[in-house]
């Protein structure tokens, strides 16, 4: 019985693509993280996926069902994959707010699967995560990924 070996070629960092940062403007949008995913664990090729906030709130008063909405039919920039954000993007949103701009001290709808009538949402005065009535109006910041 024999060894096979399988060699597989990574898909290198393009050199000429500058490496961006929190805060940066990129793909229709804000960035407000980055997060490196490597293609070969055996040469540590990989390439960045940035994640992107809209430059600024697409409502300041919707309820929840229309929040998804907003998000999903947004076209921006040039880009129509937007999408509301997940607990753990507005937590990350939340976190670079000063470099992203524009937020209000007030709270934001996130996604939430969940079939109940409560939503989670983020307020934007302290960054406390909370189960809110969908029927409750809040703002919305869209989002997408550069992959």
């Amino acid at each position: 019985m024999g060894i096979l070996v399988v060699l597989v070629s990574g898909c290198k960092k393009d050199k000429s693509e500058p490496e961006l940062s929190i805060g940066d403007s990129y793909g229709g949008g804000i960035i407000y993280d980055k997060q490196w995913r490597e293609d070969n664990l055996m040469t540590y090729d990989g390439f960045y996926i940035y994640l992107i906030a809209a430059t600024s709130d697409q409502s300041k008063s919707a309820r929840y069902d229309t929040a998804v909405r907003i998000c999903d039919q947004l076209v921006l920039n040039g880009y129509s994959d937007w999408f509301i954000p997940r607990p753990d993007d507005l937590n990350k949103m939340y976190a670079s707010r000063a470099a992203i701009g524009g937020f209000r001290k007030g709270y934001y709808w996130c996604f939430d699967f969940t079939g109940n009538d409560l939503k989670q949402c983020i307020n934007f005065k302290d960054g406390q995560s909370h189960w809110c009535s969908k029927d409750s109006a809040f703002c919305v910041r869209a989002v997408r990924s550069s992959r």
